[in-house]
């Protein structure tokens, strides 16, 4: 741990939550939990699911996606983590598991799609292969502690494969969620905090599939998720309900996130018929331009192992930000730790 705290990086899968008490990382299904007052790592194995056996190789991790999952810090005491179906909850206190929930479908959300609802509650969205369009839904409870989960089915709003994103927007006191995958399935959705629907955003088309939006000064930007047609940054005017700005990203977008007042977006390596790159772009939300965009090469291994991309994890205190390299030659496995807006280390 001193090697990671000297030169910021560490080899793990992904860095799940950098607090002010506690940094957490998983390595297949071990979960380090690094006290930062005490300087002490407590490791846990939470429930072991199918090919977990398989942990002791990166490569079969990948392959196997047994070291995906997503984890929320629900207050002081508790976290709560997404992880093959089923839901924990762990007390930072006693290092006690317990399972609370488990889902029909949803295996691995992507990660801007598991976040806090409420004071004690958790909210995310149905994702999985989904080809015949089969129900999909937004799981909610507002106090994991005493309320079952509730799940509202958005095929009766909305034609969709499934969701990519759940996240809520102060400036306007809205909880948006968005889906994918193929043209008509692209929307934004926009609910109030009681989960009734306020307004549907997008045709449906390409434009409006991504994975994260950001808001700034009356508008709503994102980078569009799309290995189908040219992913771009997009500007879209909140009030009137229409795109003003585009300008070309690297590839797909799966991660974005605001940093020191601009967007810092990632891009995959994906199977597509288009020349797609992984990237590190940061987006001036003043200046509408790219201040720094990097290229990574994925590695040797095919896409069935993982495509080449960077997760984003902003710490709680909001002034580093994590960048987890998966896929990417030389950088697969290691996890990079950025701070006050110093971005030389990604490459």
């Amino acid at each position: 741990m001193e090697v990671y705290l000297k030169n910021s990086v560490i080899k793990t899968d992904e860095v799940l939550y950098d607090g002010h008490d506690y940094l957490i990382y998983i390595t297949g299904h071990k979960l380090t939990l690094h006290n930062k007052n005490t300087k002490n790592n407590k490791i846990l194995k939470l429930n072991s699911v199918k090919y977990d056996f398989l942990n002791f190789s990166r490569i079969s991790r990948r392959f196997f996606r047994t070291n995906k999952c997503n984890l929320i810090r629900v207050n002081q005491d508790y976290v709560c983590i997404l992880r093959q179906y089923k839901i924990y909850l762990i007390d930072l206190k006693k290092h006690e598991i317990k399972k609370i929930f488990s889902t029909k479908n949803t295996r691995n959300v992507m990660s801007n799609s598991f976040n806090k609802f409420g004071n004690n509650g958790i909210i995310f969205g149905d994702y999985y292969s989904n080809p015949n369009n089969q129900d999909v839904h937004i799981y909610f409870t507002k106090n994991i502690f005493k309320e079952p989960l509730q799940s509202i089915n958005i095929q009766k709003i909305i034609k969709c494969r499934h969701i990519h994103n759940i996240q809520y927007i102060p400036e306007i006191d809205s909880i948006f969620v968005t889906t994918g995958d193929y043209d008509g399935e692209c929307w934004i959705l926009e609910f109030d905090n009681n989960l009734n629907i306020k307004t549907i955003h997008g045709d449906g088309t390409q434009t409006f599939r991504t994975c994260g939006i950001h808001f700034h000064k009356g508008n709503i930007y994102w980078g569009m998720d799309s290995p189908l047609s040219p992913s771009k940054i997009i500007g879209y005017e909140y009030n009137n309900r229409k795109v003003f700005f585009s300008k070309n990203l690297p590839g797909p977008c799966w991660y974005s996130v605001n940093y020191y007042g601009k967007i810092v977006l990632s891009t995959a390596d994906e199977p597509s018929s288009l020349a797609l790159s992984a990237g590190f772009v940061v987006f001036d939300l003043e200046s509408k331009d790219f201040d720094t965009i990097y290229y990574f090469q994925k590695d040797n291994w095919p896409y069935i192992f993982k495509y080449g991309t960077l997760s984003l994890k902003l710490s709680e205190c909001m002034n580093s930000l994590w960048i987890n390299f998966e896929a990417i030659k030389g950088k697969d496995g290691k996890s990079v730790k950025i701070q006050n807006g110093d971005f030389t280390d990604v490459y």
